[in-house]
């Protein structure tokens, strides 16, 4: 939806995405799909358009009982923190839009008694904003270590904290079903035929067959050379050539399933002038993959065979095989437009999902599973929980089961390139990235996958909705989500307050031989950048060193005023640049002088 595109480079040099003209800031760098910010995520959200946002996925700063290098509020404080954010989620936030978030629990100090700051939060955003709770969602990782040391592995009084929340909040919620690949396809042969048929058929033969699209149901045998599907034969003469189907012919499996491909693949005048099918084999094919269960009505065969032509009834017949039903609730929706002659809409579920939608979100079937779909047997009958299961549940091939709301992924990766790059040139790398598994099951079960070229969300000509969805990750750390949507083929946008972490996440979008030269050219900004750093770092050690031995350090605040910090603990003095992560109220700061 909307106008804009990626700027066709006319010059050698990338242009900008449309996604990074939504701020008035400017990127610290951008992709083909996205942009990079350095700055508080408060102000960089209050840039953003209304309803521009299709997703928000991040791992704010725990609220832990130390502080970490990346910066965190305590417990007494962090829920008043975080809830400064919320205004604007919900303000940037589609109508269908979805915020997730990464939130990790904590004991309280100096005693093993949870922390319920979390659950705080989640009612506060509830109960306090319009924000919604679609559901929670849970990471186990199964390689965290043992923490806290002092109740786990010292007094052994608990056991190890492997799993973290993960709370699912969205703008809206409503009832529609989700808009699968099988129910798009549903809808674009029912508004075909609407468009098509409307004057050539009466009102109660085309809702006979919308309502065969919706709610038939078949099943074709395997293909077997062996197999003769009931020795039928096709009459049609061979006027046409060797794709004509001739006296004797037997119906094979294979020769009917030939047929359905070459609908899927070829326009209707093309695919009249290379078959030639009459009406008794018409009808004989209709009839196939049927039995007292399932399979064509008559009457609706009957209507297929009179009615339209073969192109359209073996359309319709090869539809109704390779997809579920429908939702009853929709389906009656899409018969009442039929009937009043309006539009027939698809659905539009708040917030966008599809838990069937591609790999990303599937998970493998087990092979109990795939020998169930195999045999198509499952034991059948009532259930002590009240579930009365038929006997072909669960036998439908669906490229995967509908995943659980718990992510297994261990975080224990210490070799990826932005990883590698990070210790050679000298960089901080960020200490607690979350696994790429977070963003990628959250970014493709909540986004619609290309092509995009009918997106249908959002308002005709809003400023923030482009061509395709957007993701948004607000504490963006090492980028792992801008990644992730940018592999997806999303746009994307995040936000950082450390400038190092935000210039060193770009090395997940560049080659190692990027990398290099880019660090090898003086007026690059990540090798300025790197250059203002280790004159910096190397202040800081002078420093530290000269304080302990008692000097005044004189020169260093001359030289280096208004840059550095001397950070004073119990142990001693430690120095931290910029000030940009410890705050007054916790630790006790001391600025140099000019």
């Amino acid at each position: 939806m909307g106008d804009s595109r990626i700027d066709e480079d006319t010059t050698g040099v990338r242009s900008d995405p449309p996604v990074a003209r939504l701020l008035e800031s400017s990127p610290v760098y951008t992709t083909e799909l996205g942009a990079a910010y350095h700055g508080d995520s408060r102000e960089l959200l209050q840039q953003l358009p209304e309803n521009s946002i299709d997703l928000i996925v991040t791992s704010p700063p725990f609220a832990l009982q130390h502080q970490k290098e990346y910066g965190n509020e305590d417990q007494e404080t962090y829920d008043d923190w975080f809830m400064d954010f919320v205004p604007d989620i919900e303000r940037v936030l589609q109508p269908h839009g979805s915020f997730v978030a990464e939130i990790g629990g904590a004991f309280e100090q100096g005693i093993p008694r949870r922390s319920i700051y979390q659950w705080k939060l989640l009612t506060k955003i509830v109960e306090e904003q319009n924000l919604e709770f679609a559901q929670d969602w849970y990471w186990y990782n199964p390689n965290k270590l043992p923490s806290p040391i002092e109740w786990v592995n010292v007094r052994k009084l608990r056991g190890v904290d492997a799993v973290t929340h993960i709370w699912w909040l969205a703008k809206e919620i409503n009832k529609d079903p989700a808009y699968t690949e099988d129910l798009q396809a549903k809808v674009e042969m029912i508004r075909k035929l609407q468009a098509d048929l409307a004057d050539e058929l009466e009102s109660t033969e085309l809702s006979t067959i919308v309502e065969a699209i919706l709610y038939g149901e078949l099943e074709l045998p395997e293909p077997d050379t062996n197999h003769k599907m009931s020795q039928t034969t096709f009459s049609s003469q061979n006027e046409r050539g060797d794709n004509a189907l001739t006296a004797g012919d037997s119906a094979e499996l294979e020769h009917v399933q030939m047929l359905l491909t070459s609908i899927r693949e070829m326009e209707q005048a093309a695919w009249n002038e290379e078959y030639d099918i009459d009406v008794i084999d018409l009808r004989k094919m209709l009839e196939l993959g049927g039995d007292d269960d399932i399979g064509i009505d008559g009457d609706v065969i009957d209507t297929l065979v009179d009615a339209v032509s073969a192109y359209t009834a073996l359309s319709v017949f090869d539809l109704i095989a390779r997809t579920n039903k429908a939702p009853r609730v929709y389906g009656k929706e899409v018969l009442a437009a039929l009937e009043e002659g309006t539009e027939i809409t698809p659905p539009y579920p708040k917030p966008e999902i599809d838990n069937q939608r591609n790999a990303a979100v599937l998970k493998g079937y087990s092979e109990d599973h795939q020998e169930l779909i195999a045999t198509g047997e499952y034991n059948e009958g009532k259930r002590s929980s009240g579930h009365d299961i038929d006997a072909d549940s669960f036998a439908n091939e669906n490229d995967g089961a509908i995943m659980k709301n718990l992510i297994e992924a261990p975080n224990t990766a210490s070799n990826t390139q932005y990883q590698l790059l990070c210790r050679e040139f000298g960089f901080e790398r960020h200490p607690a990235r979350f696994p790429e598994d977070i963003p990628k099951k959250f970014v493709n079960l909540l986004t619609p996958d290309p092509p995009y070229n009918e997106w249908e969300r959002g308002e005709v000509g809003h400023p923030g909705v482009l061509d395709r969805p957007i993701v948004l990750d607000i504490f963006a750390g090492s980028n792992w989500t801008g990644k992730v949507a940018e592999n997806a083929d999303r746009y994307w946008l995040s936000f950082e307050q450390n400038e190092e972490y935000v210039r060193t996440s770009e090395f997940r979008y560049m080659s190692e031989a990027e990398v290099r030269s880019r660090l090898d050219n003086d007026d690059d900004p990540l090798q300025k950048f790197r250059n203002e750093e280790w004159d910096a770092h190397s202040a800081s050690r002078s420093i530290q060193k000269d304080w302990e031995r008692g000097l005044t350090n004189l020169w260093y605040r001359r030289c280096f005023s208004g840059r550095i910090n001397i950070v004073e603990y119990s142990s001693g003095f430690l120095i931290h640049l910029n000030n940009s992560i410890y705050q007054e109220k916790h630790l006790s700061c001391v600025r140099i002088p000019e």
